[in-house]
Protein backbone atom coordinates (compact mmCIF):
# COMPACT_ATOMS: atom_id res chain seq x y z
CA UNK A 1 0.00 0.00 0.00
CA UNK A 2 1.30 3.91 -0.44
CA UNK A 3 0.06 6.65 1.03
CA UNK A 4 -0.42 10.68 -0.88
CA UNK A 5 0.80 12.40 2.03
CA UNK A 6 3.97 13.57 3.21
CA UNK A 7 3.78 12.50 6.38
CA UNK A 8 5.05 8.79 5.75
CA UNK A 9 7.74 10.07 3.57
CA UNK A 10 8.68 11.45 7.40
CA UNK A 11 8.05 7.93 8.66
CA UNK A 12 10.06 6.12 5.93
CA UNK A 13 12.94 8.89 6.75
CA UNK A 14 12.37 7.85 10.70
CA UNK A 15 12.20 4.22 10.04
CA UNK A 16 14.80 3.54 7.23
CA UNK A 17 13.28 0.84 6.76
CA UNK A 18 10.68 -0.30 3.62
CA UNK A 19 7.60 0.50 2.05
CA UNK A 20 6.70 2.49 -0.63
CA UNK A 21 5.37 6.18 -0.39
CA UNK A 22 3.88 8.71 -3.08
CA UNK A 23 3.89 12.50 -2.11
CA UNK A 24 1.23 13.85 -4.85
CA UNK A 25 2.17 17.30 -2.82
CA UNK A 26 5.91 17.11 -4.01
CA UNK A 27 5.10 16.64 -7.63
CA UNK A 28 2.83 19.65 -7.73
CA UNK A 29 1.07 19.44 -10.96
CA UNK A 30 3.32 18.20 -13.50
CA UNK A 31 3.98 14.79 -11.82
CA UNK A 32 3.96 12.40 -9.08
CA UNK A 33 6.90 11.19 -6.97
CA UNK A 34 6.85 7.57 -5.46
CA UNK A 35 9.21 6.87 -2.92
CA UNK A 36 10.31 3.03 -2.37
CA UNK A 37 13.09 0.38 -1.66
CA UNK A 38 14.66 -2.66 -2.87
CA UNK A 39 16.29 -5.49 -1.06
CA UNK A 40 20.07 -5.59 -2.03
CA UNK A 41 21.77 -8.67 -1.66
CA UNK A 42 25.24 -7.39 0.31
CA UNK A 43 23.51 -4.13 1.93
CA UNK A 44 19.69 -4.32 2.51
CA UNK A 45 17.16 -2.11 1.70
CA UNK A 46 17.91 0.68 -1.11
CA UNK A 47 15.80 3.68 -1.60
CA UNK A 48 14.50 4.74 -5.59
CA UNK A 49 12.78 7.36 -5.91
CA UNK A 50 10.33 7.75 -8.93
CA UNK A 51 8.68 10.70 -10.68
CA UNK A 52 5.63 10.01 -13.31
CA UNK A 53 4.42 12.39 -16.08
CA UNK A 54 0.94 13.80 -16.22
CA UNK A 55 0.89 12.86 -20.00
CA UNK A 56 3.31 9.21 -20.91
CA UNK A 57 5.18 10.05 -24.55
CA UNK A 58 3.84 7.03 -26.02
CA UNK A 59 -0.41 5.80 -26.27
CA UNK A 60 1.11 2.70 -24.78
CA UNK A 61 2.63 4.36 -21.61
CA UNK A 62 6.26 5.55 -20.28
CA UNK A 63 9.58 5.11 -21.45
CA UNK A 64 11.74 4.84 -18.14
CA UNK A 65 15.31 6.59 -17.98
CA UNK A 66 17.17 6.07 -14.90
CA UNK A 67 19.68 8.44 -13.45
CA UNK A 68 22.90 7.39 -11.83
CA UNK A 69 23.93 9.39 -9.06
CA UNK A 70 27.63 10.48 -8.08
CA UNK A 71 29.24 8.30 -5.77
CA UNK A 72 31.43 11.03 -4.00
CA UNK A 73 28.24 13.78 -3.35
CA UNK A 74 26.77 13.35 0.15
CA UNK A 75 24.29 14.10 1.03
CA UNK A 76 22.77 13.55 -2.26
CA UNK A 77 20.84 16.02 -3.87
CA UNK A 78 18.06 14.84 -6.30
CA UNK A 79 17.94 16.42 -9.73
CA UNK A 80 15.12 18.40 -11.52
CA UNK A 81 13.85 16.27 -13.68
CA UNK A 82 11.03 18.67 -14.73
CA UNK A 83 12.36 19.05 -18.84
CA UNK A 84 12.43 15.14 -19.24
CA UNK A 85 9.17 14.45 -16.88
CA UNK A 86 7.53 16.53 -19.23
CA UNK A 87 8.16 14.91 -22.00
CA UNK A 88 6.72 12.14 -21.31
CA UNK A 89 9.34 9.84 -19.45
CA UNK A 90 9.12 8.03 -15.97
CA UNK A 91 12.83 8.80 -14.11
CA UNK A 92 14.26 7.30 -11.75
CA UNK A 93 17.18 7.88 -9.33
CA UNK A 94 18.58 6.22 -5.71
CA UNK A 95 20.72 6.31 -3.07
CA UNK A 96 23.69 4.09 -3.33
CA UNK A 97 23.96 2.10 0.18
CA UNK A 98 24.99 4.27 2.46
CA UNK A 99 24.16 7.18 1.18
CA UNK A 100 21.78 10.08 2.67
CA UNK A 101 19.18 12.67 1.07
CA UNK A 102 17.46 15.80 2.15
CA UNK A 103 13.81 15.60 1.49
CA UNK A 104 12.21 18.62 2.59
CA UNK A 105 13.08 18.27 6.30
CA UNK A 106 13.80 14.94 6.48
CA UNK A 107 16.62 12.38 5.51
CA UNK A 108 16.48 8.98 4.27
CA UNK A 109 18.93 6.68 3.55
CA UNK A 110 19.81 3.79 1.82
CA UNK A 111 21.08 0.66 4.36
CA UNK A 112 24.40 -0.67 4.21
CA UNK A 113 28.00 0.17 3.49
CA UNK A 114 28.88 2.38 0.63
CA UNK A 115 32.11 0.76 -0.90
CA UNK A 116 33.33 3.53 -3.52
CA UNK A 117 31.93 1.83 -6.66
CA UNK A 118 32.69 -1.85 -5.17
CA UNK A 119 31.42 -5.10 -5.49
CA UNK A 120 28.29 -3.90 -3.12
CA UNK A 121 27.65 -0.52 -4.97
CA UNK A 122 27.25 -3.01 -8.47
CA UNK A 123 24.80 -5.35 -7.03
CA UNK A 124 22.51 -2.06 -5.60
CA UNK A 125 22.70 -1.25 -9.06
CA UNK A 126 21.52 -4.17 -10.50
CA UNK A 127 18.97 -4.95 -8.29
CA UNK A 128 17.45 -1.25 -8.67
CA UNK A 129 17.38 -2.13 -12.78
CA UNK A 130 15.96 -5.34 -12.16
CA UNK A 131 13.20 -3.65 -9.92
CA UNK A 132 12.50 -0.60 -12.74
CA UNK A 133 12.79 -3.76 -15.88
CA UNK A 134 9.29 -5.11 -14.06
CA UNK A 135 11.56 -8.57 -13.17
CA UNK A 136 11.54 -8.07 -8.92
CA UNK A 137 9.45 -7.01 -6.64
CA UNK A 138 10.19 -4.13 -3.74
CA UNK A 139 10.18 -4.62 -0.12
CA UNK A 140 6.72 -4.52 -0.21
CA UNK A 141 5.94 -7.75 -3.15
CA UNK A 142 4.64 -5.16 -5.33
CA UNK A 143 6.41 -4.72 -8.98
CA UNK A 144 6.88 -1.22 -10.55
CA UNK A 145 3.78 -1.36 -12.09
CA UNK A 146 1.30 -1.61 -9.05
CA UNK A 147 3.19 1.40 -7.30
CA UNK A 148 2.95 4.02 -10.34
CA UNK A 149 -0.30 6.09 -11.39
CA UNK A 150 1.35 5.58 -15.28
CA UNK A 151 2.04 2.38 -16.96
CA UNK A 152 5.90 2.32 -17.44
CA UNK A 153 6.89 0.54 -20.88
CA UNK A 154 9.39 -1.69 -19.37
CA UNK A 155 10.74 -2.79 -22.59
CA UNK A 156 11.76 1.01 -23.32
CA UNK A 157 14.26 1.28 -19.93
CA UNK A 158 17.42 2.90 -20.42
CA UNK A 159 20.37 4.25 -18.28
CA UNK A 160 22.06 8.30 -18.15
CA UNK A 161 25.75 8.23 -16.78
CA UNK A 162 27.68 11.23 -16.34
CA UNK A 163 30.84 11.35 -15.42
CA UNK A 164 32.33 8.83 -13.50
CA UNK A 165 29.58 6.97 -13.53
CA UNK A 166 29.74 5.76 -16.94
CA UNK A 167 31.98 3.00 -14.69
CA UNK A 168 29.43 1.60 -12.60
CA UNK A 169 26.91 1.77 -15.44
CA UNK A 170 29.82 -0.44 -17.55
CA UNK A 171 30.47 -2.68 -14.67
CA UNK A 172 26.82 -3.45 -14.37
CA UNK A 173 26.74 -4.53 -17.93
CA UNK A 174 30.06 -6.78 -17.83
CA UNK A 175 29.33 -8.30 -14.55
CA UNK A 176 25.65 -9.22 -14.49
CA UNK A 177 24.44 -8.40 -17.85
CA UNK A 178 22.62 -11.88 -18.42
CA UNK A 179 20.31 -10.73 -15.68
CA UNK A 180 19.70 -7.63 -17.03
CA UNK A 181 19.54 -8.30 -20.77
CA UNK A 182 15.92 -6.00 -21.57
CA UNK A 183 17.85 -3.67 -20.62
CA UNK A 184 17.21 -1.22 -23.53
CA UNK A 185 20.06 1.64 -24.07
CA UNK A 186 23.03 3.27 -22.26
CA UNK A 187 24.01 6.68 -22.48
CA UNK A 188 27.15 7.53 -21.52
CA UNK A 189 28.61 11.07 -21.13
CA UNK A 190 31.99 11.85 -20.71
CA UNK A 191 33.05 8.86 -18.74
CA UNK A 192 36.46 7.49 -17.49
CA UNK A 193 37.07 3.41 -18.50
CA UNK A 194 40.30 3.25 -16.16
CA UNK A 195 42.19 4.24 -13.22
CA UNK A 196 44.92 6.41 -15.28
CA UNK A 197 41.91 8.59 -16.55
CA UNK A 198 39.32 8.14 -13.21
CA UNK A 199 42.54 9.82 -11.53
CA UNK A 200 42.87 12.95 -13.87
CA UNK A 201 46.77 11.59 -14.92
CA UNK A 202 47.07 12.42 -18.90
CA UNK A 203 45.77 15.74 -18.54
CA UNK A 204 43.60 18.31 -17.11
CA UNK A 205 42.16 22.07 -16.95
CA UNK A 206 42.95 24.26 -13.83
CA UNK A 207 40.88 26.48 -12.45
CA UNK A 208 41.26 29.19 -14.78
CA UNK A 209 40.21 26.65 -17.70
CA UNK A 210 44.07 26.58 -19.47
CA UNK A 211 44.42 22.90 -20.34
CA UNK A 212 47.58 20.85 -19.06
CA UNK A 213 48.77 17.83 -20.61
CA UNK A 214 50.97 15.04 -19.49
CA UNK A 215 54.46 14.93 -21.50
CA UNK A 216 54.23 11.43 -21.58
CA UNK A 217 50.91 10.99 -22.69
CA UNK A 218 50.90 11.12 -26.38
CA UNK A 219 48.65 9.59 -29.04
CA UNK A 220 48.80 7.04 -30.68
CA UNK A 221 51.91 5.82 -29.15
CA UNK A 222 50.51 5.49 -25.52
CA UNK A 223 46.90 4.68 -26.67
CA UNK A 224 45.20 1.39 -26.52
CA UNK A 225 42.12 -0.13 -26.73
CA UNK A 226 42.49 -1.90 -23.09
CA UNK A 227 44.52 0.94 -21.01
CA UNK A 228 46.99 3.32 -21.60
CA UNK A 229 50.35 2.58 -21.42
CA UNK A 230 52.68 6.14 -19.59
CA UNK A 231 56.20 6.30 -19.36
CA UNK A 232 56.69 6.69 -15.18
CA UNK A 233 60.40 6.87 -15.36
CA UNK A 234 60.40 10.98 -14.33
CA UNK A 235 57.88 10.43 -12.09
CA UNK A 236 58.94 12.42 -9.02
CA UNK A 237 56.75 13.67 -5.82
CA UNK A 238 56.20 17.88 -5.59
CA UNK A 239 55.73 20.08 -2.99
CA UNK A 240 54.73 23.70 -2.62
CA UNK A 241 53.74 25.21 0.50
CA UNK A 242 51.35 27.42 -0.28
CA UNK A 243 49.57 25.76 -3.21
CA UNK A 244 50.68 22.18 -2.56
CA UNK A 245 51.46 21.41 1.20
CA UNK A 246 50.30 17.85 1.21
CA UNK A 247 52.60 16.69 -1.87
CA UNK A 248 51.55 15.43 -5.38
CA UNK A 249 53.00 12.87 -8.40
CA UNK A 250 54.67 15.09 -10.51
CA UNK A 251 56.74 14.72 -14.06
CA UNK A 252 59.64 15.63 -15.27
CA UNK A 253 57.76 18.47 -18.34
CA UNK A 254 61.14 18.08 -20.08
CA UNK A 255 61.27 22.36 -20.17
CA UNK A 256 61.02 24.17 -17.87
CA UNK A 257 58.44 23.16 -14.50
CA UNK A 258 57.27 19.47 -13.61
CA UNK A 259 53.73 19.01 -14.80
CA UNK A 260 51.88 18.30 -11.31
CA UNK A 261 48.91 16.15 -11.30
CA UNK A 262 45.39 18.38 -10.44
CA UNK A 263 44.15 19.10 -7.09
CA UNK A 264 41.09 17.00 -7.84
CA UNK A 265 41.94 13.71 -7.17
CA UNK A 266 39.95 10.22 -6.08
CA UNK A 267 39.87 9.35 -2.69
CA UNK A 268 38.13 5.87 -1.35
CA UNK A 269 38.15 5.01 2.56
CA UNK A 270 39.97 8.33 3.33
CA UNK A 271 43.07 8.03 1.19
CA UNK A 272 44.06 9.43 -2.24
CA UNK A 273 43.77 6.58 -4.92
CA UNK A 274 45.84 7.39 -7.74
CA UNK A 275 46.03 4.60 -10.76
CA UNK A 276 47.88 0.90 -9.54
CA UNK A 277 51.40 2.11 -12.43
CA UNK A 278 51.45 5.40 -11.01
CA UNK A 279 51.24 3.93 -7.38
CA UNK A 280 53.54 1.42 -8.01
CA UNK A 281 56.14 4.19 -9.77
CA UNK A 282 55.82 6.06 -6.60
CA UNK A 283 56.60 3.02 -4.21
CA UNK A 284 59.57 1.68 -6.37
CA UNK A 285 61.25 5.38 -7.69
CA UNK A 286 60.45 7.69 -5.00
CA UNK A 287 59.44 6.39 -1.63
CA UNK A 288 61.19 4.20 0.81
CA UNK A 289 58.52 1.80 2.29
CA UNK A 290 58.71 3.65 5.74
CA UNK A 291 58.45 7.34 4.45
CA UNK A 292 54.41 6.21 2.33
CA UNK A 293 52.14 8.92 2.86
CA UNK A 294 49.59 7.77 4.93
CA UNK A 295 47.10 9.69 3.42
CA UNK A 296 47.87 8.11 -0.36
CA UNK A 297 46.43 4.52 -0.71
CA UNK A 298 49.27 1.73 -0.98
CA UNK A 299 50.33 -0.31 -4.22
CA UNK A 300 48.58 -3.10 -2.67
CA UNK A 301 45.12 -0.84 -1.92
CA UNK A 302 45.34 0.93 -5.25
CA UNK A 303 45.65 -2.51 -7.20
CA UNK A 304 42.53 -4.27 -4.95
CA UNK A 305 40.25 -1.02 -5.35
CA UNK A 306 41.18 -0.45 -9.05
CA UNK A 307 40.95 -3.85 -10.60
CA UNK A 308 37.46 -4.16 -9.51
CA UNK A 309 36.63 -0.70 -10.82
CA UNK A 310 38.53 -0.22 -13.97
CA UNK A 311 36.47 -1.32 -16.84
CA UNK A 312 39.07 -0.90 -19.60
CA UNK A 313 39.48 -5.02 -19.70
CA UNK A 314 35.67 -6.06 -19.20
CA UNK A 315 34.52 -5.13 -22.47
CA UNK A 316 35.26 -9.29 -23.50
CA UNK A 317 33.11 -10.03 -20.61
CA UNK A 318 30.52 -8.01 -21.85
CA UNK A 319 31.08 -9.40 -25.78
CA UNK A 320 30.04 -12.88 -23.92
CA UNK A 321 26.91 -11.71 -22.66
CA UNK A 322 25.21 -11.70 -26.09
CA UNK A 323 23.21 -7.90 -24.86
CA UNK A 324 21.07 -5.84 -27.34
CA UNK A 325 21.54 -3.07 -25.26
CA UNK A 326 22.17 -0.01 -27.51
CA UNK A 327 25.12 2.71 -26.87
CA UNK A 328 25.00 6.32 -27.07
CA UNK A 329 28.76 8.25 -26.20
CA UNK A 330 27.99 11.93 -25.25
CA UNK A 331 30.71 14.31 -25.46
CA UNK A 332 31.88 17.91 -25.99
CA UNK A 333 34.38 19.45 -28.11
CA UNK A 334 35.73 20.56 -24.50
CA UNK A 335 35.35 17.84 -21.76
CA UNK A 336 34.47 18.65 -18.21
CA UNK A 337 37.70 16.97 -16.68
CA UNK A 338 39.88 14.97 -19.34
CA UNK A 339 41.82 17.60 -21.81
CA UNK A 340 43.66 15.29 -24.00
CA UNK A 341 42.95 16.06 -27.80
CA UNK A 342 41.87 12.47 -28.80
CA UNK A 343 39.64 11.91 -25.92
CA UNK A 344 41.08 8.40 -24.92
CA UNK A 345 38.29 7.83 -22.30
CA UNK A 346 35.71 8.02 -25.62
CA UNK A 347 37.62 6.21 -27.73
CA UNK A 348 38.50 3.42 -24.80
CA UNK A 349 34.24 3.18 -25.19
CA UNK A 350 33.94 3.32 -28.72
CA UNK A 351 36.52 0.36 -29.38
CA UNK A 352 35.16 -1.80 -26.16
CA UNK A 353 31.71 -1.52 -26.53
CA UNK A 354 31.02 -1.42 -30.63
CA UNK A 355 35.05 -3.36 -31.98
CA UNK A 356 35.34 -5.71 -28.77
CA UNK A 357 31.50 -6.38 -27.68
CA UNK A 358 30.01 -5.88 -31.05
CA UNK A 359 27.10 -3.38 -30.05
CA UNK A 360 25.13 -0.70 -31.56
CA UNK A 361 27.00 2.98 -30.53
CA UNK A 362 26.56 6.32 -31.89
CA UNK A 363 28.82 9.01 -31.13
CA UNK A 364 26.67 12.33 -29.71
CA UNK A 365 22.89 12.60 -30.43
CA UNK A 366 21.52 13.25 -34.12
CA UNK A 367 21.61 16.32 -35.53
CA UNK A 368 17.13 16.67 -35.49
CA UNK A 369 17.05 15.83 -31.86
CA UNK A 370 19.84 18.33 -31.23
CA UNK A 371 17.72 20.77 -33.36
CA UNK A 372 14.55 19.45 -31.44
CA UNK A 373 15.74 20.14 -27.96
CA UNK A 374 16.98 23.68 -29.37
CA UNK A 375 15.17 25.49 -32.69
CA UNK A 376 18.07 27.87 -32.09
CA UNK A 377 21.02 25.87 -33.00
CA UNK A 378 22.30 26.69 -36.27
CA UNK A 379 22.92 23.73 -38.29
CA UNK A 380 27.06 24.13 -38.60
CA UNK A 381 27.27 23.97 -34.86
CA UNK A 382 25.59 20.47 -34.77
CA UNK A 383 28.49 17.54 -35.56
CA UNK A 384 25.89 14.79 -37.38
CA UNK A 385 27.75 11.29 -38.13
CA UNK A 386 26.47 7.78 -38.44
CA UNK A 387 26.25 5.28 -35.83
CA UNK A 388 28.66 2.83 -35.54
CA UNK A 389 30.97 5.05 -37.27
CA UNK A 390 34.48 6.79 -35.50
CA UNK A 391 36.37 9.65 -36.50
CA UNK A 392 39.69 8.78 -39.24
CA UNK A 393 42.07 10.12 -36.24
CA UNK A 394 40.87 10.64 -33.20
CA UNK A 395 43.50 13.42 -32.69
CA UNK A 396 41.04 15.48 -34.26
CA UNK A 397 37.88 13.82 -32.47
CA UNK A 398 36.81 17.14 -31.49
CA UNK A 399 34.83 17.87 -34.81
CA UNK A 400 32.39 15.09 -33.59
CA UNK A 401 31.62 16.82 -30.25
CA UNK A 402 29.59 19.48 -29.45
CA UNK A 403 30.54 22.68 -28.80
CA UNK A 404 30.00 23.76 -24.85
CA UNK A 405 28.72 26.85 -25.72
CA UNK A 406 25.70 25.54 -27.60
CA UNK A 407 25.42 22.63 -25.27
CA UNK A 408 25.50 22.84 -21.67
CA UNK A 409 24.79 19.86 -19.74
CA UNK A 410 21.66 20.73 -17.85
CA UNK A 411 19.62 21.49 -21.01
CA UNK A 412 20.71 20.31 -24.11
CA UNK A 413 22.84 17.21 -25.28
CA UNK A 414 21.72 14.58 -22.53
CA UNK A 415 18.19 15.13 -23.06
CA UNK A 416 18.93 14.78 -27.37
CA UNK A 417 20.43 12.02 -26.78
CA UNK A 418 18.21 10.26 -23.99
CA UNK A 419 14.47 11.42 -26.26
CA UNK A 420 16.48 9.86 -29.41
CA UNK A 421 17.22 6.85 -27.80
CA UNK A 422 14.30 5.93 -26.34
CA UNK A 423 12.43 6.94 -29.28
CA UNK A 424 14.20 4.66 -31.40
CA UNK A 425 13.49 2.09 -29.18
CA UNK A 426 9.57 2.38 -29.49
CA UNK A 427 9.68 3.17 -33.29
CA UNK A 428 12.73 -0.12 -33.16
CA UNK A 429 14.69 2.44 -35.84
CA UNK A 430 18.53 1.64 -35.39
CA UNK A 431 19.25 3.04 -38.91
CA UNK A 432 22.68 4.94 -38.68
CA UNK A 433 21.36 8.34 -39.16
CA UNK A 434 17.89 9.98 -38.44
CA UNK A 435 16.10 12.26 -40.98
CA UNK A 436 13.57 13.31 -38.53
CA UNK A 437 12.33 13.14 -34.76
CA UNK A 438 10.50 9.41 -34.64
CA UNK A 439 8.03 10.89 -32.30
CA UNK A 440 7.23 14.42 -31.96
CA UNK A 441 5.67 14.90 -28.64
Amino acid sequence: MFFYVMLFVGMLASFGGSGTYCSAMEGAANSSITYTYVYSEGSGNVLIKITSPVTTRYTEGAPVIIYIPPVDMEPVIFADNTYINSRGFITVEFLWPGHIANIGNMHVMSEGVFDYGGKNTILALRDIVLFILGLTQNTDGLYISDILPVTPLLSNVGIFAYSHTGMEATNLLARHGTDIKNLAYLVSMESPTEDKIYAIEIGYYDTQGIPHYNPYYNYPDNYGPNGLNLDYTTLGWCVNVSLYPEGRPCFDSKTSNPFVLRSFFQTMYGKRVYSADLTNALYKNVFPSEQWPDDVATPDEAEQLWQFRSVSRLYPLIASMNLETKIMLVFTVRDHVQAAKDKPHIHMAYDGFHKTAGLWVRLNPDSSYMKFTDSSLDTSQIPDNDANTEPTDWQYSESWGYSASITTFTNKKPFAAILEMADRVYMNDWSNNLQNVLVNY
